[in-house]
């Protein structure tokens, strides 16, 4: 019979060997390990969260070593990234409204505008109205001092056609800028009451405007008072006179 000692530390024996085997089968699966979860996508706080040798990604998920993030800055395209896609906003090569450089078209159905060094010449001198187009041209880099003001497009008067030009304005042939103390409009022009006097062509070759000029009140005007077109009779065109206002003549001369 055996000792009743030796069966129990034979039994505590047997104990700690099963308890080592144990420990050894855990290690070997891998301590912590998840047994659900820890795939590629799946939610991470750290590395040990994931399988294998999968690592837990910036965005919170599992994925292999080196992979990229659907918001990576890196490679991958991007709804809103600034490579070599094409959008609707882009600087590239695409045509833009305001894209038009010297000799380029600009008006028309979309409004184009000349780049900063042009300016728009409408060759009706009608700013783009019914959609009509017109060129750019450049814009003049010197003006003279005469004083000879004319009603740009965007309604603000200029001194001369050099200076509309040169702030990227065509002159308006309908007028409706205010006229500028002593002056009444002729055509795209102001001419001095009292004076000068409006002489205006008619164009007989569309689409080109008539023509405005401010010319000098001849002697037979210098009554002391207001001219009339009276004072107009011998010059030519002298029966097509009209009087906008006291002093403000226009002579019309047919083309042809």
């Amino acid at each position: 019979m055996e000792p009743t000692g030796a069966r129990g530390a034979v039994r505590a024996a047997g104990l700690a060997l099963a308890l080592a085997a144990g420990a050894a089968l855990a290690l070997g699966s891998g301590a912590g390990c998840r047994c659900t979860g820890g795939g590629v996508g799946d939610a991470c706080e750290t590395s040990d969260d994931c399988r294998g040798n999968l690592v837990c990604g910036p965005n919170g998920a599992c994925v292999e070593p080196g992979g990229g993030s659907t918001d990576s800055g890196g490679g991958g395209t991007s709804a809103d990234s600034g490579g070599g896609g094409t959008s609707s906003d882009s600087g590239g090569g695409g045509t833009s409204a305001d894209s038009g450089g010297a000799g380029g078209t600009c008006g028309g159905l979309t409004g184009m505008i000349c780049a900063a060094a042009a300016w728009c010449d409408f060759v009706e001198n009608n700013c783009g109205v019914a959609d009509a187009t017109g060129s750019c041209i450049p814009r003049p880099t010197g003006c003279a001092a005469t004083y000879a003001p004319v009603c740009g497009c965007d309604g603000m008067v200029y001194s001369n056609d050099c200076t509309a030009q040169a702030a990227g304005q065509d002159v308006s042939i309908a007028g409706g800028c205010p006229a500028p103390a002593y002056y009444f409009a002729c055509g795209p022009r102001f001419c001095q009451t009292g004076l000068e006097y409006c002489q205006r062509a008619q164009s007989d070759t569309p689409p080109l405007p008539d023509a405005y000029s401010c010319m000098p009140l001849p002697p037979a005007c210098a009554t002391g008072g207001a001219p009339t077109c009276a004072c107009l009779a011998a010059e030519t065109c002298g029966a097509m006179c009209t009087e906008a206002n006291p002093g403000e003549l226009t002579l019309t001369c047919a083309g042809g």
